[in-house]
Formats: structure tokens, C-alpha cells, sequence
């Protein structure tokens, strides 16, 4: 009951910023009654340590379990990369979700290149990242329901651990997070 009530009210609020409906409202805040053509699951190797939730702004991709992710300078500040990122889903209000995921993967020059890039652009990445070259990075390409492209990299650690740098479609250095194993 008090779910429900929670959505309607949500539903108000978002019905008043954007033409969403009660039901479409819900259907993003709650995983099991997505509406149709939502993604429902994460790429591999991504699946390895992100999974998608559902929150009262939408679908976000979050940390999966034996994993966390945080930002350098906190550690209690939860990370999720929203469908309500994308510049389009900022202006529109409401739930969004996630349409379509696909993961490409970079090796060799092709990661060495990118870490160049994020290392001169983006300054928090640089200071925590450091010099090592990662093995390989994996892409995460996102879409959401207003068709926002979100991208995640991560950039895979001689340590088997992550960077993540999320571009929406800019890559931001208050978008940087690492990606750990627990107990790893």
C-alpha cells in the first residue's frame, strides 16, 4: 500500500514537469513492471560487476553484488550512472530508463590511447588513475527512452581493478569513480 502511494505521488510530481503518466512513472521505479523495450540486463563482462536498479528517477546502472563503487575523495557518496543523465532526460522530468546497452572492448594501443586522453582532460582521473596503462577497457554504450547517449569506460587496472569515466556525451571529471572488488 504505501508503494503505491509513493508512486502516485511521484507520479503527480512527474506529471506535473513532463507528459509521463502514473503507470509510466511507476513502471520505472519499480524492476518488475518496466514498460516495454526497457533494458533489462547488463552486457557481459560489464554483468560482472554493474546491474541495472530502478529508482524513483528511473533505471541506473549500480554496483553489482560483491562490488562497490566510489567516488575518490568519498566514500559514502552511493554512485549510479542514471538514464537521467543524458541532456534531453535532464530538460524532460520524469522516470527514464534505459532502451538499449551494448559493451565494445578496446586492448593494446586502443586502451593506451584512451587513458592519454583522460589523463590530459580530465583531472581527477589523472590524479588518481596514475600512469599505469590499463589491459584493456570495456565500453558500456547506453541509450535511454529520449535516445541521450551515456558511456561508461572502464578501464581495467593491472590489479584487476576499474576506473570509470561516464560521458554524457562529455566526459566529465566529476563523472570519474573506481570500481572495486570487495575484499579484492
Amino acid at each position: 500500500m504505501a508503494r503505491n502511494k509513493t508512486c502516485a505521488v511521484l507520479a503527480s510530481i512527474a506529471c506535473l514537469a513532463a507528459s509521463l503518466t502514473a503507470r509510466e512513472v511507476c513502471a520505472v521505479s519499480d524492476c518488475s513492471r518496466l514498460p516495454a523495450g526497457a533494458a533489462a540486463e547488463v552486457p557481459a563482462p560489464v554483468d560482472r560487476w554493474a546491474r541495472l536498479d530502478c529508482r524513483p528517477f528511473g533505471q541506473a546502472l549500480v554496483a553489482n553484488s560483491g562490488w562497490t563503487w566510489r567516488y575518490a575523495a568519498s566514500f559514502t557518496t552511493e554512485v549510479t550512472v542514471a538514464a537521467v543523465m543524458g541532456a534531453a532526460a535532464e530538460d524532460a522530468g520524469g522516470g527514464r530508463y534505459f532502451l538499449h546497452l551494448s559493451v565494445s572492448t578496446r586492448e593494446g594501443e586502443a586502451a593506451a590511447r584512451l587513458h592519454a586522453r583522460f589523463l590530459e582532460e580530465l583531472g581527477s582521473y589523472a590524479l588518481h588513475a596514475g600512469e599505469s596503462v590499463p589491459r584493456v577497457v570495456h565500453t558500456l554504450d547506453a541509450v535511454n527512452d529520449l535516445l541521450d547517449r551515456i558511456t561508461v569506460h572502464f578501464l581495467e587496472q593491472p590489479d584487476g581493478q576499474y576506473w570509470a569515466v561516464v560521458c554524457t556525451p562529455e566526459c566529465r571529471p566529476e563523472n570519474v569513480f573506481y570500481v572495486q572488488r570487495l575484499g579484492g
